[in-house]
């Protein structure tokens, strides 16, 4: 494995090794050891896999409020997203920047995002999985996001007309949020 960091502080991508032999490939997920010996401290308590037929599908920005905030990684094993992290914690130099990356099923590549950041991400191929792991498992009562078109973010999704669940299009903009993270 191999950790790149980004300009957002914590959040970083993780090239994983690939082993080939005659029987295939495989490659090592998650290591607790590996992963503290490159300074990650994340312990996933929560996996869920996601699979959307459709493409040009947003899910998100959601994020869980404290003291039930998680950190978590995305990793796609077939089709393609186009993934958004958005920083809100007061004490960052990115506060209220976003940060995006293309993740393909073919390549060995997660994206850590830490406490404190609203994630989503644009489904761009059809029969898309993608697998998140948490740092801990979701609570409803803590669940909160911001707005997909929210216009002091802009993102450039891409698409002029996604695919939303009507639990994202009831988001709140980034404005009528009332409390960040530290």
């Amino acid at each position: 494995m191999n950790r790149c960091d980004t300009d957002f502080p914590g959040l970083f991508t993780i090239e994983l090794e690939k082993i080939k032999d005659n029987r295939g490939t495989f490659s090592s997920l998650y290591s607790r050891d590996l992963f503290q010996s490159m300074g990650i401290d994340f312990h996933p308590e929560e996996e869920i896999l996601y699979r959307t037929t459709d493409p040009n599908t947003i899910y998100g920005l959601s994020f869980q409020k404290p003291p039930k905030s998680r950190s978590q990684m995305y990793q796609v094993f077939r089709g393609c997203i186009y993934l958004v992290a958005c920083d809100l914690r007061k004490s960052s130099p990115k506060f209220k920047e976003w940060y995006a990356i293309e993740l393909n099923g073919g390549h060995s590549l997660q994206v850590l995002i830490p406490e404190g950041f609203a994630t989503g991400y644009l489904t761009i191929k059809p029969d898309t999985e993608v697998l998140v792991r948490s740092s801990s498992t979701g609570d409803p009562n803590y669940s909160s996001g911001i707005r997909w078109d929210d216009p002091d973010l802009d993102i450039n999704w891409m698409v002029p007309h996604p695919i939303l669940s009507k639990e994202d299009l009831a988001l709140p903009y980034l404005r009528d949020l009332e409390d960040f993270f530290p």
